[in-house]
């Protein structure tokens, strides 16, 4: 068993791994290159795999999150993805060992990971190595097909100086002042944590929402 960086060839494997522990989303090798090229550019994101016998199965990252403490230090994201044909075998803390040095080299005090409640055995990992939980929330999911943009309009119709708009028309919104009122809302939204938003540069580049709901300070 061996643990190195992750290279293009790694995308289609890495691909089946959150498929397989996430099925009801549908990564595609293009998603992958999008999150470890471009995305890996902005959050300093660092990633590994665990490969045993010339397979990879199971992915290690570390990465900036946008998320402070609530005395204004940094915090790290974390994530360990095991394939779930290998969980159990000790895959996971070998990959958890590994990545937790890298992290302390980055000199902050506090690291954050993301899981779901479903996934129980994840749960007891992250708390058995000192994680607790800090807050939890809700997906929303909207089904496209089931609702009916013509109708959304004539609702909209019914209030004042109120638009619904295409993505493909949002390139004619001042994104300056969509930035303005989307930062806004973010520092209105209760969280333990404090959220250190994006400059505009970045939030232009790839505005992207991460929920973090385990915290372990380095004590």
């Amino acid at each position: 068993m061996i643990i190195r960086q992750i290279t293009q060839k790694d995308y289609p494997q890495m691909a089946y791994i959150f498929n397989s522990i996430y099925p009801y989303y549908s990564y595609t090798e293009e998603d992958i290159r999008f999150e470890y090229e471009t995305e890996a550019k902005r959050t300093n994101l660092k990633a590994y795999v665990v490969e045993i016998n010339g397979e990879a199965v199971a992915i290690a990252e570390y990465y900036k999150s946008w998320y402070k403490t609530t005395d204004n230090r940094n915090i790290i994201g974390l994530g360990i993805y095991v394939d779930p044909r290998y969980q159990g075998k000790g895959i996971g803390s070998y990959a958890y060992e590994f990545i937790l040095k890298e992290i302390i080299k980055e000199n902050v005090k506090s690291v954050v990971t993301h899981v779901l409640n479903s996934h129980i055995h994840s749960i007891n990992f992250l708390i058995k190595r000192g994680f607790y939980e800090i807050y939890s929330y809700y997906e929303l999911e909207l089904y496209l097909e089931k609702i009916s943009i013509e109708n959304l309009h004539n609702q909209c119709k019914t209030f004042e100086n109120i638009e619904v708009i295409s993505l493909k028309e949002e390139k004619e919104l001042d994104k300056l002042k969509l930035y303005e009122l989307i930062k806004t809302i973010y520092h209105d939204m209760p969280s333990p944590l404090l959220y250190d938003f994006p400059d505009f540069k970045e939030w232009q580049e790839s505005f992207l929402i991460i929920h973090m709901l385990f915290l372990i300070p380095f004590l």
